[in-house]
């Protein structure tokens, strides 16, 4: 999972040696935040350790802080070399924004993310959400649900979104068969 993933990248930061067992590369929040700064202040430039940064930040609570690394990491272009992980910035922009009620600037995130990584399904499930709670964009946020259920079709989250779309766009017995689809 990236959570060890990213403790064994800063490990490495700190150059201790790596861990027995995965489970024990997972570092504090409070010490990947801690590596991260000092990774950055002293010179390292690298996509991961904003993304670890901003990542932790959001899970502390730090949504201000979060928006700022995350931007501060996407308006560097050099880091579109990794346009996976450039696209996850951009979506998690998209995040803050819109629990922010900046819905402008969380939409235009979520196009940013899509144009890096169209098959971002987090985000193509969440815009599409997001658009149908506001009974905005409809067909367009169909689109998107239902390439989430293609790609994913046992994911219940997915098929949520998809049923309240197609219930938003009237279509309520497709709506049914897929919160059925849901619950089972």
């Amino acid at each position: 999972d990236w959570e060890s993933k990213s403790g064994l990248v800063l490990r490495s930061l700190l150059r201790e040696p790596p861990p027995r067992q995965s489970k024990d590369a997972w570092l504090s929040k409070e010490k990947v935040i801690d590596v991260c700064n000092r990774a950055i202040g002293n010179g390292v430039d690298k996509l991961e350790i904003y993304y670890y940064l901003g990542a932790y930040n959001y899970q502390v609570g730090n949504k201000e802080e979060t928006l700022r690394i995350f931007e501060k990491a996407v308006a560097n272009r050099k880091f579109a070399n990794n346009p996976q992980m450039y696209a996850e910035c951009y979506g998690m922009i998209g995040n803050i924004y819109y629990e922010m009620h900046s819905l402008a600037k969380a939409y235009e995130a979520y196009e940013e993310c899509l144009k890096w990584n169209p098959d971002d399904y987090g985000t193509l499930n969440n815009y599409a959400y997001y658009l149908a709670i506001e009974d905005r964009d409809l067909e367009k946020a169909e689109r998107m649900s239902k390439r989430t259920v293609v790609a994913e079709p046992d994911n219940g989250t997915y098929l949520d979104t998809y049923a309240w779309v197609l219930f938003k766009l009237g279509r309520y017995q497709e709506a049914a068969d897929y919160i059925n689809r849901t619950i089972s």
